[in-house]
Formats: C-alpha cells, structure tokens, sequence
C-alpha cells in the first residue's frame, strides 16, 4: 500500500514538473513572440535568424552590434530566460510590489509610502489612519490626493511603466502625468481599478529633476552574490531619462532614454533609447531640453552604491536581483527589486566579459540539466 502511495505521489511530482516545465516553455514563446515583434525595422531575416539561433533576440543585432567576434561576450537571451527563476521560490518576494515593505521591513526608509491598495472592487488601506476596507471609488482617493497633493497609481503586476499614473492637486490645479487637467479627468483615471497600488509620489534629487523634470529618474543597479566569496557585487549600473514621449515614466520601452553609470565614479555616459532601424542613437546632452547628460556625477554615488549592498547583503538569498532606485535629497528610495533584470543593459558592460559574472552564469548554465544540484 504505501509503494503503491509513494508511485502515486511520484506521478502527481512529475505532472507538476511537466506542466511547470510547458508553462516555463510557453512564457518563452510569448516573450520571444513580443520581442521579435517590437524589433527594430530594416533589419534582414538571414540576420535576424542567425541571432535567434544563437540565443538572441534580435534587437541585439542593434543592441550589441552582434557580430560572429563578439558573441561570446553577451550572455544570450535564450539562456538567461531559461535560468528564470534564478532565485527560486524566494523570487516571488521581490517580483510582488505588495511583498516589498516586508521583504525590505529593515530598511523602512528606503521604502515609499503605500497608502492604498485596490483590489476586486474593493480599496485596502495599508497606511495608518486609512480605511482598512471599503468599496473603490474615486471619492477616497480625491481626498487622499487633496492632503498629500500628490501620488502614484500603478499595476501591482507589470512592467515597462505600462498603467503607471501620477496625480497631482496643488495650487487648486489638477494634474494627469504632469499635464494639466480637470477633476474629471482624474476621476476617470481612478474609475475601474483592477489590481493597483497606489501610493507615494517620490521627490528626485535636484540633479535627476535637471535631467528631464516630467518624470521620475530612476537608476538600475544589478547585483549578484558571488559563489566564491560570498559577497554581493555590483554587476552593473545605468541611469534612466524620460522624454515627451515616455512620461510620467522614464522606461525606455515608452520612449525614455538610459546611459551607463561607472560603478567607481557614479559618473553618466552617453545615453541611448530603443532602436528604431538599424543603428542607435547617442546623446551628451537630453534631445529635447538641452540638459546635460553625460558627465554628470550622482551625488553621494558612494554612500548610495554602499547602501544598495548592504541591502543585498542582507537578503543574501537572493542571489540576483536588479533595483529600481530614486536618489532623494536625504538618500534614496527603491521602488521595485526585479529578479529577472532586462539583459539591453550589456551593450554598456558586457556581462561575460566580467569574470564573477560569467562564472556566476556558465555555473548555472550547466547546472540546468541538473535540477536536483542547481543554485539558488
């Protein structure tokens, strides 16, 4: 009987296996599917399939100016998409904005303020001296604006700033994603919200406002912790930008622009956007306000890359994670933790041109046809 048992709780272990695996497999495909439609224009099919076969998608072609001499510096989309989740079960901390002030509970003050969330119909307070439930209506949410003059809304699951919204009443003026408005049209933004949190409007640093002043903008900084020693290390930084086109957002697939960040001086680069044909284009200074860009330094880049380890010190079993940061005039917020950071961020650095890096992946690499020996 208990053979018979354990057979039975064998098949049921392998069917889950099997269908996590075909949906792993079909998350792939839609990915892929999304990529190669949003690829750049121009680019010729014996091109685009060369880097398909290769484990690229085939944006990259642009990205990296991909060629057969340097292919083996970029680690490919194919493989990075198949290591999802790096970090196991422990990814659904930091890939749930809900799970983020209790994942980050030790570090209150890098954390925004949550005040609602609205879910089912219904709007949960999660800031005190809020309602802790009640029926979602724009009525709470006016007031709520019309005390902190400003926030923001966004999907709790979601990505590239899509369904963001910042509101804003100061002055007796409204505003929709710093634009001006009427109170109508805020209350049609807050009509009909599914699952959203909204919460507070992070003010920038002088410096990030200077760069493009009608968005949020943000850092990206991607660390790992290293199997040798132990440690987290900063793999990577960039700085995002918004444009017209992207606000209130700064993410490059709404139009933004993103440059590279020196890990040792906190120093900008030149900046990029998504390609649009054949090439990308550069910029020193933002296209549209003139503002200077590159050679700009973060202020306090030290103390802020400083803190961004100790936070990954702290949760050490994550493994690899990609922050979303603000630089404030007191310090900094994070305002997600991505498990799965997008790879366009190579073009600036290489990631298996980095030894820790490359060794971090190829060990994982070859550990997926291993599952029962693979690394958190």
């Amino acid at each position: 009987m208990l053979r018979l048992l354990r057979k039975c709780v064998d098949s049921v272990t392998g069917l889950c296996r099997l269908g996590r695996r075909l949906e792993s497999l079909l998350g792939r495909i839609i990915e892929l599917a999304h990529e190669e439609r949003g690829a750049p224009s121009g680019l010729p099919w014996s091109k685009r399939l060369w880097a398909l076969r290769n484990g690229f998608y085939s944006s990259r072609l642009v990205h990296y100016r991909l060629t057969r001499e340097n292919l083996t510096e970029y680690l490919p989309d194919r493989q990075y998409r198949a290591l999802h989740p790096i970090n196991g079960d422990f990814s659904r901390l930091i890939d749930d904005k809900l799970q983020l002030p209790f994942t980050l509970k030790d570090f209150p003050d890098f954390v925004p303020k949550a005040y609602y969330l609205a879910h089912d119909g219904l709007l949960f307070g999660l800031a005190e001296g809020l309602p802790n439930c009640q029926r979602c209506q724009p009525g709470p949410l006016l007031d709520l604006l019309r005390q902190n003059r400003q926030f923001v809304v966004k999907p709790l699951y979601g990505s590239r700033g899509k369904g963001v919204r910042v509101l804003e009443h100061a002055g007796g003026t409204w505003r929709l994603d710093g634009r001006p408005c009427q109170e109508p049209d805020v209350v049609e933004a807050l009509r009909d919200l599914r699952t959203h949190l909204i919460g507070e409007y992070v003010e920038q640093h002088a410096y990030a406002k200077h760069l493009f002043r009608h968005a949020t903008n943000t850092m990206r900084l991607v660390t790992l912790r290293d199997d040798d020693t132990l440690q987290p290390l900063l793999v990577t930084a960039f700085h995002r930008v918004g444009t017209s086109r992207s606000q209130p957002v700064d993410n490059v697939g709404a139009g933004g622009l993103f440059g590279p960040i020196s890990v040792t001086t906190g120093e900008l680069g030149r900046f990029t956007g998504y390609p649009r044909g054949r090439s990308l284009e550069w910029f020193t200074h933002h296209p549209e306000t003139g503002e200077p860009l590159a050679g700009v330094v973060i202020p306090r880049w030290h103390d802020l890359k400083d803190r961004i380890l100790g936070v990954s010190r702290k949760l050490s079993f994550l493994s690899w994670m990609g922050y979303d940061v603000v630089a404030t005039e007191n310090g900094l917020k994070i305002l997600e933790i991505n498990s799965l950071p997008a790879l366009s961020c190579q073009l600036f650095r290489p990631y298996l041109l980095q030894p820790e890096v490359a060794k971090f992946f190829q060990r994982r690499i070859r550990n997926l046809r291993r599952p029962s020996r693979q690394f958190a």
